[in-house]
């Protein structure tokens, strides 16, 4: 009985050493609290409990292998690397990377430089241009050459465009000139053949000489009203140029400033305008009509041919008419190129009345075969009695034969320059005087007999004349000036 006893007591003394370990407080780093009875289960991200369903967290997709692939291929683009930089001015510097983008930063105006002198004369590696607010002018020939240069970003602060600053930049399309500009400089977008549009701001008074020369590709511009002068050659050989509206400030048109254009139909003169220069409309094929405002006070059109308000001086046939034309009775003088390239005439009539005649007025008239007095049935018509004046066949290089009347006594300077198709001419006996270079360049002239009355002669008057085999001299000559039978090969 004792033994079973203890065997009891020694059972239950070891169940009660086990009782603290069964409900013991496991240690925890963050330990959970124990609200309403149930046991919260710390988690490294808790789960929350809310009517009665158990809140599943989701896995942070950062950390997703396959949804953040995409983002994880796409590398971001390395910087442009600064290949040259330098300054071009007191206070401004320049960059250029390797992209071809030449940046330019700084305040005041940009250095002039003379012609290659440019730090960036002839690059082609540049293809943009862009210009930071605080410059205020862009240099003589600052990017001449820049044959690659196909846009260019100009801030409002630049004011001044300078000469040949983009001369020869054969890519460029197009530009925006900010309204601040006011000038722009002789031949700034000379030869520039890929320009077809350029917008001009409203500030600009001036088209600089050769401003737009060569501009093949340009084919419309409109000019600011307050425009009052177009250069010499501002738009000359603009080959597409098919119209342009002058301003009503305009006052002056300089020499050949819109030669060559030969898709000009049309131009209208406006009531300032106070001096048209030589060849401002030569050679434009096209053209067909020249008018000029009623109200003008220097020049008046007749027919579309363009005069002086008195309509002595005829300044402009547009060579894009054709057929004959006579001249108007009281026409003194024929402008310089009055008719050059007029390949259409087929005929023309000068009164005596012309004096006066400009070298290369019928230049390129590939349809004035003869040429003699009024009444010869002649393409070439005239009404000189006594005198040829001075250029009066200047480069008329298609002329084959020349009749002078027997009433001429003096042929006038270059009257017969370059006529290199004519094979034969005779000098009236009563001619004493004979001009210098009169017959300089008549390659096809193959002998000449000088009247007996003429004394000298003049210095290259038959200077080049290689088809002259042979000329009779007069005894009464007593000086031939220099260079009168230079480069007369033929001549033995």
């Amino acid at each position: 009985m004792t033994k079973r006893v203890l065997a009891l007591l020694l059972c239950l003394v070891l169940c009660l050493s086990l009782l603290p370990t069964a409900f013991a407080d496991v240690p925890q780093d963050d330990p959970a609290p124990v609200g309403d009875g149930a046991l919260d289960v710390p988690q490294d991200d808790p789960t929350s409990v809310g009517d009665g369903v158990l809140d599943v967290p989701q896995e942070d997709e950062s950390l997703d292998p396959i949804a953040g692939a995409e983002e994880s291929l796409a590398l971001p683009a390395a910087d442009a690397q600064i290949v040259d930089s330098g300054t071009c001015g007191d206070d401004l510097t320049w960059t250029l990377d390797d992209d071809g983008t030449l940046s330019i930063s700084g305040t005041g105006a940009m250095a002039n430089w003379s012609y290659g002198s440019s730090p960036w004369y002839c690059n082609s590696s540049i293809q943009s241009v862009v210009i930071e607010p605080g410059v205020t002018s862009i240099g003589n020939y600052a990017f001449k050459f820049c044959s690659s240069l196909a846009s260019i970003a100009l801030p409002e602060s630049v004011t001044s465009i300078g000469d040949y600053a983009f001369n020869s930049c054969s890519s460029l399309t197009s530009i925006t000139l900010p309204e601040s500009v006011t000038s722009i400089g002789n031949a700034a977008f000379s030869s520039c053949s890929s320009l077809t549009n350029i917008t001009l701001p409203e500030g600009a008074t001036s088209i600089g000489d050769g401003a737009f020369d060569g501009c093949s590709s340009l084919t419309s511009i409109t000019l600011p009203e307050g425009v009052t002068s177009i250069g010499h050659f501002a738009f000359s050989d603009c080959g597409s140029l098919a119209s342009i509206t002058l301003p009503e400030g305009v006052t002056n048109i300089g020499n050949y400033a819109f030669s060559g254009c030969g898709s000009l139909t049309s131009v209208a003169i406006p009531e300032g305008v106070t001096n048209i220069g030589d060849s401002a409309f030569a050679g434009c094929g096209s053209l067909t009509s020249i008018e000029v405002a009623a109200s003008n006070r220097s020049y008046c059109s007749q027919d579309g041919v363009l005069f002086n308000k008195n309509k002595t001086e005829l300044i402009c046939f547009p060579c894009g008419k054709s057929g004959a034309y006579t001249i108007p009775d009281g026409v003194t003088r024929i402008r310089s190129s009055a008719f050059s390239g007029c390949s259409s005439l087929t005929g023309i009539t000068v009164p005596a009345s012309v004096t006066s005649i400009g070298s290369y007025a019928f230049e390129g008239c590939s349809g004035l075969k003869t040429a003699g007095p009024i009444g010869s049935d002649c393409d070439y018509e005239f009404g000189w009695s006594a005198s040829i004046p001075a250029y009066a066949f200047f480069h008329c290089s298609s002329l084959t034969s020349i009749a002078i009347p027997e009433s001429v006594t003096n042929i006038g300077e270059a009257a017969f320059f370059h006529c290199s198709s004519v094979t034969s001419i005779t000098i009236p006996e009563g001619v004493t005087s004979i001009g210098e270079a009169a017959f300089f360049h008549c390659s096809g002239l193959t002998s000449i007999a000088i009247p007996e009355g003429v004394t000298s002669i003049g210095n290259s008057v038959f200077f080049h004349c290689s088809g002259l085999t042979s000329i009779t001299l007069p005894e009464g000559v007593t000086s031939i000036g220099d260079y009168a039978f230079n480069s007369c090969s033929s001549l033995t």
